[in-house]
């Protein structure tokens, strides 16, 4: 387990430094007079800060505590005052995908089982060496991946002969397709 790089009172620290800065955003876009109700709040808030800090702390603690309501009630309201995109970000981002993506004709009922089910858990490996010897061209022989020369085997490491077997796989496979 990685050791941690701050301890609780920075982070209790920032808590605060972003509630606060929370808080001035929120006097700064009310540009009518506080009523009595949000400025009695307000100072509820600024009294429970330290106590709000020590549920914290204990939450850290404990684990299973939840953190104070008055962040979580931060939280609210920050989320609620989204700003808005301009018309030039929604333009560069593009138009938005359809909800239910279009399909073309349906094909073969029994065929779209046989590949659902090779697409879901693949071909058995007796089968694919089967359908790699049968399908492989006589009068095409580059369609077949080069094999590795046994000199060359030799003096690389095992790693990187394995592979090379699979990149052989799969480039003679590619070329069965």
């Amino acid at each position: 387990m990685p050791k941690r790089k701050h301890d609780i009172d920075y982070y209790i620290k920032k808590l605060k430094s972003i509630e606060k800065s929370l808080k001035r955003k929120r006097l700064e876009a009310v540009s009518e007079p506080e009523d009595t109700s949000t400025s009695f709040q307000d100072h509820t808030d600024e009294e429970n800060d330290e106590s709000g800090a020590q549920t914290i702390l204990e939450a850290e603690t404990v684990g299973d505590t939840p953190p104070p309501t008055s962040v979580t009630v931060d939280m609210v309201e920050s989320i609620a005052e989204v700003p808005t995109t301009s018309p030039d970000v929604l333009q560069a981002l593009g138009d938005l995908m359809p909800e239910k993506p279009s399909y073309g004709p349906p094909i073969n009922s029994d065929l779209a089982r046989i590949w659902s089910t090779i697409l879901k858990n693949g071909i058995q490996k007796e089968s694919k060496d089967k359908l790699i010897d049968k399908l492989m061209p006589e009068n095409c022989i580059l369609l077949k991946a080069p094999k590795l020369n046994p000199e060359i085997a030799a003096s690389i490491s095992d790693n990187i002969v394995n592979r090379d077997k699979k990149i052989e796989m799969e480039q003679n496979q590619l070329g069965i397709g």
